[in-house]
C-alpha cells in the first residue's frame, strides 16, 4: 500500500497530517521572525556605534581646535617678542653706524 492510500483511510492520519503541516508553517514563521529581529538588533547596534563614533571624532576635533587656537596664541606671542628683538637688533645697527 501507497503512503496516500494509508493516509485516505484513516481521519486520524489526515488529521495528523494536517497538524503537522500546521507546525512546520509555524516553525517557518518563528525562524523568520526571529531572523528578522536578529537583522533589526545588529541595526541598532551598528548605528549606535556610529553614533558614538561621530560622537568620539566631534570630541577629537573640538579638543584639536582648541589646542590650535592655543598654539596660535603661543605663536603670535613668539613672533611678537622676535620681531621686537629683530627691530632692537636694527636699532643697534644703526646706533653701531652713527
Amino acid at each position: 500500500m501507497k503512503l496516500k492510500e494509508i493516509i485516505a483511510g484513516s481521519p486520524a492520519l489526515v488529521e495528523l497530517l494536517a497538524g503537522w503541516q500546521s507546525v512546520r508553517a509555524e516553525v517557518r514563521r518563528v525562524l523568520a521572525r526571529v531572523r528578522l529581529q536578529r537583522e533589526l538588533t545588529n541595526l541598532d547596534r551598528e548605528e549606535e556605534r556610529a553614533v558614538h563614533e561621530v560622537e568620539w571624532r566631534q570630541h577629537e576635533l573640538t579638543q584639536a581646535a582648541q589646542n590650535l587656537a592655543l598654539l596660535q596664541v603661543r605663536y603670535e606671542n613668539r613672533r611678537t617678542v622676535l620681531r621686537r628683538r629683530l627691530h632692537a637688533t636694527r636699532l643697534e645697527a644703526v646706533d653701531a653706524v652713527a
